[in-house]
């Protein structure tokens, strides 16, 4: 199930509607947003999210936790022009098996994807000490010296 479609349902299930009862608020069909939450489509329009975010006066977090959901139900994947042959390779790659990963892949493989934050996080703080321990070594030499 999409992120958004377990939201959808989770939203209108918190406030005791109907898929009908939703659709007719938002000018909907119900069929529309019976396919939505069962994640047949999606992901949803910017103009439903609107909707849905002005009708129901959601507040600043609940809407940003919509459009998030909306987001990452997003089932295309575009490979920029310039992009390695390697980046191919993984995309055919995750294509083919990525209906039978088990969770423990799928965390190690996004574990993997946010090590470039993480990395630069590190390297930042190593050169931050690096730096104080070439002061301190010039110190040092600059001491020796006299």
């Amino acid at each position: 199930m999409s992120p958004f479609a377990k939201w959808l349902r989770g939203f209108r299930k918190a406030r005791g509607l109907k898929q009908k009862d939703l659709a007719e608020k938002l000018g909907y069909e119900q069929s529309y947003l019976s396919s939505l939450e069962t994640g047949l489509k999606g992901p949803p329009t910017k103009e439903l999210v609107g909707k849905l975010v002005n009708k129901f006066e959601l507040t600043d977090f609940e809407a940003e936790r919509i459009h998030r959901a909306a987001t990452m139900s997003d089932r295309k994947l575009m490979i920029p022009v310039d992009a390695e042959e390697q980046v191919y390779w993984l995309v055919h790659e995750m294509r083919q098996r990525i209906t039978t990963l088990l969770p423990s892949q799928i965390s190690m493989m996004t574990e993997i994807l946010g090590m470039p934050e993480r990395l630069t996080e590190e390297a930042k703080g190593l050169a931050i000490k690096n730096a104080g321990k070439a002061k301190m070594k010039r110190k040092v030499e600059e001491h020796n010296m006299k």
